[in-house]
């Protein structure tokens, strides 16, 4: 014969424990102190400890993710946390320049730290590529917040490579306060660059998410998963992608008197695939996001 006692734990949970009958009412009390001690544990700890950066990464599991960049870092390796282990690789990046709060991580950019991205990240099969990216700036400046391309080069000198990009916060006359992107193939002194127009909405207080998005001979930019600027342009991608080991960088221009990234930057996605437009939504940040990431 047992005895069976129900013990509740927390949020209406139960816990059943059958003992035999006729040991020591001593005994009994230490066990079930042990049992129901370690059971409380377990649930707590479920309950309490934030989702690390490799469990949202399995969370995510989007299609057509190449790298997904949270900030996680070792050394000068800045971890890209999708299963593919797309690594990049950090310049001027010190400790202090990284922050986290809950789990939520952010590297904050102040004109002096860059990383390279390794090739395979977008391929030119085709010209379908998204590029998300959540960061919160003030600083206008021509800096870019990433690329896909390689080859710096001067202005007037016909040697910058070709080139897809986007700067968070312009500082040009035209386009001062605006999120400015872009394609080129070409000489860009010869008027070969296409930019998106001015976005009817830009980046303001806290973070946001600037996605972009290529699908065939069009570029579509969105910000916080609304569509604010679109064009068609005629280049192909695979006279963007290098054909080194380097595929384009994170918070670097390809212009040599450009400025690096000012911004706090908490992720990065690179994805082969042109995103819809309801796929970029189902993976923004939430609000609560966005709360840890300013008390970064």
């Amino acid at each position: 014969m047992q005895i069976a006692i129900l013990l509740k734990l927390i949020r209406g949970k139960y816990l059943l424990i059958r003992m035999p009958e006729g040991r020591q009412e001593g005994i009994m009390r230490k066990r079930l102190r042990k049992i129901a001690a370690a059971a409380l544990a377990a649930m707590l700890a479920v309950q309490i400890v934030p989702a690390t950066g490799m469990e949202r990464a399995k969370a995510a599991n989007e299609d057509g993710l190449t790298a997904y960049y949270d900030m996680s870092h070792s050394g000068n390796s800045l971890m890209d946390i999708s299963g593919n282990d797309n690594h990049a690789t950090l310049y001027g990046a010190e400790e202090k320049d990284f922050a986290e709060s809950d789990g939520e991580k952010v590297l904050q950019f102040n004109n002096k730290q860059y990383a390279t991205l390794p090739k395979g990240l977008v391929t030119g099969d085709d010209n379908d590529f998204t590029v998300e990216i959540t960061l919160s700036t003030q600083s206008k400046a021509a800096h870019w917040a990433w690329c896909i391309g390689d080859g710096v080069g001067t202005w007037g000198s016909h040697n910058v490579g070709n080139y897809v990009f986007a700067n968070p916060n312009a500082s040009e006359n035209s386009r001062s306060g605006q999120i400015l992107s872009g394609i080129k193939v070409g000489n860009v002194e010869d008027n070969k660059e296409v930019r998106l127009p001015s976005p009817k909405k830009n980046l303001g207080a806290g973070y946001s998410t600037i996605s972009v998005v290529g699908r065939g001979n069009k570029l579509t930019l969105y910000l916080d998963g609304e569509q604010v600027s679109e064009t068609t342009h005629s280049y192909s991608m695979n006279d963007v992608i290098p054909g080194g080991n380097v595929l384009g960088y994170i918070g670097k221009s390809l212009f040599a008197p450009d400025a690096l990234l000012t911004a706090n930057v908490s992720r990065v996605k690179f994805y082969d695939k042109a995103r819809s437009q309801e796929e970029i939504k189902s993976s923004l940040p939430s609000t609560q996001d966005k709360a840890r990431m300013i008390a970064a």
